[in-house]
């Protein structure tokens, strides 16, 4: 699954749901019952324990009461498969439908996710933009970005790159990896006065700092041609190793070919066989050919070497 595609991390989800209910006002407070309010804390309790069977059970005491936020919490662990259950995900759209019913961001975006992906529900791009779009509106980061994607693929909604942007530069100045990925294509694409190469190597370069592989290639190519940057041989080197690292076949291959050829001076070959090698090994069938090249190469400088030590000792 892609990064746009994926729910938001368990725990730190989690916290900002109980940082939210323990900022309620006093009024709040008092509307909510007195005893699902309990129930819903000591779930959260037993969730950060790891506890999800004891977790599930205080969840669901309020969640029936009408509790929002363990509605929430009770359908992400019927999704998860925690609590002493298989996975269920017809059970965690009821509780999500629930939830987003009474307006939480969080179960807006999941309930738009399970419709996304035909999980738990019929699948319906319509219904998911819908949802996805309440969540957005509320500032939710991964509602945000998953907005921009569905506006840049025309899914649910007719496809307009100039609301992509919008939703995208939202969650990018929130600090998500894949936003500020996805702005730097829009950056590097873009028509007319929207092509902006040094905007898009300020992007690509800050969600590549963050780990993101396909940011990190995108990095590379832009200093290595000098787009919005000077050419620097050096950085793409480096740029293209953390892509390479993480397993992308053409950075390992062009990492390989950079290697054999930088610095002129003294290329290094055993680098570049090892990391054709790799995009060989991962299929990448163009990189097999010129890993067998480059294994003659490296072993016709080991003849030399042997050569020019033997002609020096006098044998």
């Amino acid at each position: 699954m892609s990064p746009h595609l994926r729910s938001p991390v368990g725990c730190r989800f989690a916290r900002h749901i109980l940082n939210t209910v323990k900022h309620l006002s006093c009024v709040a407070l008092i509307a909510l019952p007195g005893a699902a309010f309990a129930s819903f804390e000591q779930g959260m309790n037993f969730y950060h324990q790891e506890q999800y069977t004891h977790a599930l059970n205080n969840f669901l005491s309020a969640a029936e009461a009408g509790n929002a936020e363990a509605q929430l919490m009770t359908g992400r662990l019927y999704a998860e498969g925690r609590g002493g259950q298989e996975a269920n995900p017809e059970e965690a759209h009821r509780w999500y439908q629930k939830s987003a019913e009474q307006g939480l961001a969080e179960a807006e975006y999941l309930l738009g996710m399970q419709y996304y992906h035909g999980t738990g529900v019929g699948l319906s791009q319509v219904t998911a933009f819908n949802w996805i779009s309440k969540a957005a509106r509320q500032g939710l980061s991964e509602a945000e970005l998953q907005l921009g994607m569905m506006y840049k693929q025309g899914s649910g909604t007719a496809s307009n790159l100039n609301k992509a942007r919008i939703w995208f530069s939202k969650a990018a100045n929130k600090g998500i990896a894949e936003a500020q990925y996805q702005m730097g294509l829009l950056s590097e694409d873009g028509d007319g006065a929207h092509q902006n190469y040094p905007k898009a190597l300020e992007w690509h370069s800050s969600a590549a700092s963050k780990g993101h592989a396909k940011a990190a290639l995108a990095t590379a190519y832009l200093h290595y041609y000098g787009l919005g940057t000077a050419i620097d041989l050096e950085l793409a080197a480096y740029w293209l190793q953390q892509a390479a690292e993480a397993g992308i076949q053409v950075a390992q291959y062009n990492l390989a070919v950079l290697y054999e050829g930088y610095p002129k001076d003294k290329p290094n070959l055993n680098a570049s066989v090892k990391w054709y090698k790799k995009a060989c090994d991962n299929d990448y069938q163009r990189a097999c050919d010129s890993y067998q090249l480059a294994l003659k190469r490296q072993q016709k400088v080991l003849e030399d070497q042997l050569d020019t030590a033997d002609a020096g000792s006098g044998n």
